[in-house]
């Protein structure tokens, strides 16, 4: 369930090595650095290449949390027009007197617009938590990744 969540939200799509390079060139300290490999790899390619997909990850969710945050989404849109609407027949309403059909008509609308705010509510909250739970995950598989580099260098300086 939770993966085609991250799917959906496209937080959890393949690695792409275009986004990649750039910082797996950096971790290796490579400008040249290739990312195809023939059938074997060394540990140290293996930990850059993960530490690369764990940052690039890392960085793409925090700028959907960010930008849902912004409320640069179409839920927030809908909660906008949706206000409107209210407002609308909020002062068309105003200055009319109704009759009781037009009062029960009126209550019914009402409780359409309440269910409606609350299922964009649900939504907006829904989305938020998930945004933030790929963030930590995508923060946690960064943290494992650096650790894995880390020791990766530590060993290659004691056997230098």
């Amino acid at each position: 369930m939770s993966k085609s969540n991250a799917t959906k939200h496209g937080l959890t799509s393949q690695f792409d090595p275009t986004s990649g390079r750039d910082w797996y060139r950096i971790i290796l300290n490579d400008p040249y650095a290739s990312m195809e490999f023939d059938q074997s790899i060394s540990r140290r390619e293996a930990a850059a290449l993960s530490l690369a997909g764990a940052e690039v990850q890392r960085v793409k969710t925090e700028r959907a949390l960010r930008k849902f945050e912004c409320q640069d989404d179409l839920l927030f849109a809908q909660r906008i027009e949706l206000s409107k609407e209210v407002r609308t027949y909020a002062e068309l309403i105003q200055n009319v007197d109704l009759d009781k059909r037009q009062k029960t008509m009126l209550k019914l609308m009402i409780g359409l617009w309440v269910k409606e705010f609350k299922s964009i509510e649900k939504a907006i909250a829904t989305r938020q938590r998930l945004l933030r739970r790929y963030h930590r995950e995508a923060a946690s598989a960064h943290r494992q990744a650096f650790r894995q580099w880390c020791e990766i260098l530590k060993q290659t300086t004691r056997e230098a």
